[in-house]
């Protein structure tokens, strides 16, 4: 990791003074997302922060795909302050551009939307691309390695998001899969406040029940 980002600094200064912004921007930003990738798995943060970093993502893969991949993010500001494991969101968006909208000439749309539902906070990560099998994506939630075909380049696979998130917050929390006309939808579900480790009261009877 630090050779990879001192030769990621050096692209970056090295882009300043050649006048080059845009190539500066992506080392920056792949700079940050690769920090981001390496810190402690067991991390509690809040949306927001996560939110940055996919973004960073999203921007890098613009440059990749240029017009084929754009992305909207409509989350008002309490659900923004949901605590949440780290590498929550930014797996589930990767899935969405890689298996959803990747494959497809035209590319497509991601849509990160959050609601207020009680004292839960809900994201939804939608796309419009190729879609999948609802039953078969609800099913293999439960397992420890992702489905066959790849996963995604941070190791991350969705039964391991879902499975982190029921780890930290209980059986009521997770991902879950939710029909759509095209494309794909999946829900986190998670506690809309948190204390100190980032559960608050009813999350941890819940974790220690679950």
């Amino acid at each position: 990791p630090h050779f990879l980002f001192n030769t990621l600094n050096t692209l970056s200064r090295m882009a300043m003074f050649e006048g080059a912004p845009k190539t500066q921007d992506l080392a920056d930003r792949l700079t940050r997302l690769l920090r981001f990738t390496l810190s402690r798995i067991d991390q509690l943060i809040p949306l927001r922060e996560e939110l940055v970093r996919v973004e960073d993502y999203l921007r890098i893969q613009q440059v990749r795909f240029g017009e084929r991949i754009r992305y909207r993010v409509e989350v008002p500001d309490e659900v923004l302050e949901a605590r949440i494991p780290i590498l929550t969101v930014q797996p589930l968006v990767e899935n969405a551009v890689v298996r959803g909208l990747e494959p497809l000439p035209e590319g497509g749309e991601v849509l990160i939307r959050g609601e207020r539902d009680g004292n839960d906070a809900l994201i939804d990560v939608i796309d419009d691309g190729t879609g999948l099998d609802l039953d078969a994506a609800n099913s293999y939630l439960s397992r420890s390695l992702p489905p066959s075909g790849g996963g995604h380049t941070t190791g991350l696979g969705i039964p391991n998001v879902h499975q982190r998130l029921q780890h930290y917050f209980g059986t009521r929390y997770g991902l879950s899969f939710l029909p759509v006309v095209k494309g794909t939808q999946v829900r986190i579900r998670v506690p809309l406040r948190s204390q100190g480790s980032g559960m608050d009261a009813a999350a941890q009877d819940a974790h220690r029940r679950g």
